[in-house]
């Protein structure tokens, strides 16, 4: 039988599916049977079962063994009855049809004696190595004891076996006549397909003369028809084609032997090299040229004769067009040779190729040579040789000859000229005498937006315009032309260009000069330097700032350090006082001037660049009322303020916000100099998750300022934060940029509002805190708390120690006083060998020459790791200020402070 793979392919297909279908349908088959045959087997058991428990009941609550054994035997003959068994409630075996002796099974078994559920139940058992399905059940609710029926499941089985077998051998005859019944389907469809593959082969191995014949009236004989074709449409192009390729070759060989005759014939060597600069190609004169005398040079090194890396010359121009080169080299036998090698790329399909020509140039050479020394001595020659006229005049015509190569040379030199100035990264402009435009290169066109043949033959004046910072126009090119001599300037020139843009350039402006050293025009190269302007500016700027930030951060750190001495002298001054002296309001006055002069310390210190804010609970109401104030103290600008009594504290730094709110309302007021009112609105805000503010949900304190001033344009709305912006003369844009830089280190938010004429309306969210732990930020109202203990005091301003020594006194703490950290360590280990440790160490962070507060406390930690330490500093910004806890420290106490801060600092720290 003649099968083919397609009929092969679908048989095995087909009985892989035939035989999933009939695994799967045999499988389902016996779990269907099986329990069908079970549940069968239960209920003739429990019939059995009622049988028994109901003929006569009496005798299974007397417990007549031997009725009940002849009654169970008598159900032996049932089909499918393997055993049947009686026990009692205690599982004493009554009768039973086991022979010869009873199973452990039996034995084993026990019915829940005492249980009240009487319902039958059945198991799957194993007894003497036969499986049984064990149903049972309760005589009178379980008083008569328990009747077990065995029912054989080997019966179950052979009976699943049988149906089984008679269901394979059904499928089975359906199965074969399937196959039959396919295989006749396929040999029908297989036979034009075979004819069509047979067809196909041919076809592959380019036998395009057979024809295609299919007998077949459906697609496959449609396809055949179709294949039909093609190959007759391709066999005619093939033999088109052929013919082609024929001719083309015979015409291609032509060529090449034609090209192999020049080649060979040429006066100048010719060399054809490989990427690598190995030769592949190369005509006798090119070994003649060197005095070659090696008779094969292909995959030689080209360098070898010449001594010179020709094709390193050529790739390091950067460029893919005709390059030259000249060179000499010294000839054993004809002495010093000069050549001149011209290179050109070619691609091809195969890679690259490098064409190189040598020409002998020695004699060119000679006659320049000459020609200099005929030039030093022709007058002299005319006037003393007159009768040697014919040999000058001989002379005179290789002169000509020599001048006709010489201007070839200059026009090859013009090209390379006008690639240049096209290449080269600088501007380029050259003018007449007239300053008519005669060339611009590419980048001028692109700086400039023109193009050379919309501007050529233009004057520059009427196309472009020079001016100075001042306004004033210039004209370079007349003062080149008047002056002979070149113009440059490095910067400080505007030149505006046709599509109306200014550039901030410099340029030299050279003269050109004909070989009669007359004046021909000017060339103009110049730079666009408007963006290294800018950022010179921005350098100098920046530095500035930077010298200003130090300067101010030096000055208020030393001022706050003079400060906490004043501050806390005042405070003590006025403890004394009695409460009805006349001088105590003057002392509170001169206290909140101290107050205010600490909030522009704070404000010195976020310019210079602090770290990050040292948070605390703060009175927002408090911050507002005493900012705004002292923001508008002075000016004509009324202030209004909506604050509700129930405003949340905030947990911010109050020196930072507090200069976000001035630089904020100093704006205002700014932008309203004939006056004007500022308002300042504050509201409990609860964000819900899914808020549009991209802020996390939670309690925040909201602050709206706003003005009716002359609003800010819609252009630069988006630009106000940033660094450096400002629409004022005298501003320098870093008011609203550290505004927007303090809110993003608080974790907050600030938006803007403008309308140009109406007004402009900040608003700020800041994170709220629960008022139950705002701590009472005004700091002169702060109570003083008495305490006890050993306290070790590090500053290296006199002062400073002298007026904490006092309010240490006074707050009935014991005092120790040093000036470098190297003094802490010693009276800190002493305390310790004397069993009387300090109980807090405060320490300024710099120490001018001597260990300070950082360095000192990292010793501590390293030998006494449960030491209690407090920092402080006038920079109060410091970032360790800021991350006390990062460096071992408890707690923090910026300068300049006063003794309720610190007795409230002592009494917390001591205690934790």
């Amino acid at each position: 039988m003649i099968t083919s793979k397609l009929f092969r392919k679908t048989l095995i297909a087909v009985v892989s599916i035939f035989v999933l279908i009939v695994a799967a349908s045999s499988y389902f088959s016996i779990q269907v049977l099986r329990q069908q045959m079970i549940e069968e087997y239960i209920s003739k058991a429990l019939s059995i079962v009622h049988s028994i428990s109901m003929s006569v009941p009496d005798i299974f609550l007397d417990r007549d063994a031997a009725t009940i054994q002849s009654i169970i035997d008598q159900y032996m003959d049932v089909e499918g009855v393997g055993y049947v068994f009686v026990h009692d409630q205690q599982g004493m075996v009554i009768a039973h049809t086991f022979s010869p002796a009873k199973p452990e099974y039996i034995h084993a078994h026990k019915s829940s004696p005492g249980s009240k559920d009487y319902g039958p139940r059945h198991s799957l058992v194993e007894i003497n190595g036969r499986s049984y399905l064990d149903v049972y059940d309760s005589v009178l609710m379980g008083k008569g004891g328990y009747i077990h029926i065995g029912m054989e499941m080997s019966n179950i089985n052979s009976r699943i076996t049988s149906a089984l077998l008679k269901i394979q051998g059904f499928n089975l005859f359906i199965f074969s006549i399937c196959i039959l019944a396919m295989y006749f389907f396929m040999q029908q469809v297989s036979k034009p397909l075979v004819q069509l593959t047979e067809s196909a082969r041919k076809f592959k191995e380019r036998n395009l003369e057979s024809e295609i014949k299919v007998d077949s009236n459906d697609e496959i004989g449609e396809l055949a028809s179709t294949m039909e074709g093609m190959r007759r449409e391709i066999a005619g192009y093939v033999n088109k084609l052929k013919k082609s390729i024929s001719n083309a070759t015979e015409e291609l060989q032509q060529a090449l032997t034609y090209l192999s005759s020049i080649m060979d014939n040429m006066a100048d060597g010719l060399v054809v090299l490989d990427e690598q600069g190995r030769i592949i190609r190369y005509n006798i004169s090119f070994k003649q040229s060197f005095s070659i005398s090696k008779s094969n040079l292909i995959e030689e090194d080209l360098s070898i004769y010449t001594k010179r890396d020709i094709l390193g010359f050529y790739r390091s121009t950067a460029s893919d067009d005709h390059q030259r080169m000249e060179f000499s080299f010294e000839d054993k036998v004809r002495g010093t040779r000069h050549i001149e090698a011209s290179i050109s790329m070619v691609s091809m399909t195969c890679g690259l190729s490098y064409i190189i020509s040598f020409h002998d140039i020695t004699a060119r050479k000679s006659m320049e040579t000459e020609l200099k020394s005929l030039y030093a001595n022709l007058e002299k020659k005319v006037h003393e040789r007159t009768e040697k006229l014919q040999e000058a005049n001989d002379s005179l015509n290789n002169e000509i000859a020599l001048r006709k190569n010489a201007e070839i040379q200059l026009q090859s030199e013009k090209e390379f000229f006008a690639v240049t100035l096209k290449s080269i990264g600088d501007a380029v402009l050259i003018t007449d005498k007239q300053g008519r435009l005669v060339f611009v290169n590419r980048v001028a066109e692109e700086i400039l937006g023109i193009s050379l043949e919309n501007v050529k033959e233009k004057s520059f004046h009427t196309v472009f315009k020079l001016r100075d910072n001042l306004g004033e126009s210039i004209e370079p090119f007349k003062r080149v032309i008047k002056t002979n001599k070149i113009y440059e300037k490095a910067r400080g020139v505007i030149l505006t260009g046709q599509n109306g843009v200014d550039y901030q350039i410099s340029f030299k402006i050279s003269p050109i000069y004909d070989r009669y050293s007359q004046i021909l025009g000017t060339v103009m190269v110049f730079q666009d330097i408007s963006d290294l302007l800018y950022l010179e500016e921005e350098r100098l700027r920046k530095e500035k700032l930077e010298s200003i930030g130090l300067l101010a951060g030096g000055i208020a750190h030393d001022f706050n350090n003079i400060l906490t001495a004043i501050l806390n002298h005042i405070i003590m001054v006025k403890s004394s006082m009695v409460k009805d002296d006349v001088n105590i309001s003057k002392m509170e006055s001169a206290q909140k001037a101290c107050l205010r002069a600490r909030r522009l310390t704070q404000q010195l210190l976020t310019f210079s660049k602090g770290g990050a804010p040292i948070k605390e609970a703060t009175s927002m109401a408090e911050l507002i009322e005493d900012t705004v104030g002292f923001a508008l103290r002075g000016s004509n600008v009324i202030r209004n303020l909506d604050i509700p009594s129930n405003l949340w504290p905030a947990n911010v730094d109050p020196g930072q916000i507090s200069q976000v709110l001035e630089n904020l309302v100093i704006n205002s007021a700014q932008a309203m100099p004939a006056g004007g009112e500022v308002c300042i609105e504050a509201r409990n805000i609860t964000l819900e998750p899914g808020s549009d503010l991209p802020l996390a949900a939670g309690k925040y304190v909201r602050l709206v300022v706003s003005d009716n001033g002359c609003g800010i344009d819609s252009d630069n709305l988006q630009k106000i934060f940033d660094p450096y912006f400002t629409t004022k003369k005298s501003g320098t844009g870093l008011g609203l940029a550290t505004t927007y830089s303090i809110i993003n280190n608080h974790n907050g938010y600030i938006e803007v509002s403008s309308t140009r004429g109406q007004g402009t309306s900040f608003t700020i969210y800041l994170p709220a805190m629960s008022a139950e732990l705002l701590e009472d930020v005004a700091y002169s109202k702060s109570p003083i708390e008495s305490g006890r203990g050993r306290i070790l005091v590090l500053d290296d301003d006199q002062e400073i120690l002298e007026v904490v020594k006092e309010a240490l006194d006074l707050l009935g703490y014991e005092a120790e006083l040093v000036a470098d950290g190297k003094n802490i360590l010693e009276e800190y280990a002493k305390s310790v060998e004397e069993k009387n440790p300090f109980d807090l160490i405060i320490m300024d962070l710099t120490v001018p020459g001597g260990m300070g507060g950082l360095e000192t406390m990292q010793k501590l930690k390293e030998i006494y790791p449960e030491v209690k330490a407090v920092v402080s500093s006038g920079y109060s910004q410091d970032p360790v200020m800021a991350n006390y806890r990062e460096h071992g420290f408890l707690g923090v106490l910026a300068k300049p402070y006063t003794i309720s801060e610190l007795s409230s600092l002592l009494v917390r720290m001591i205690k934790t």
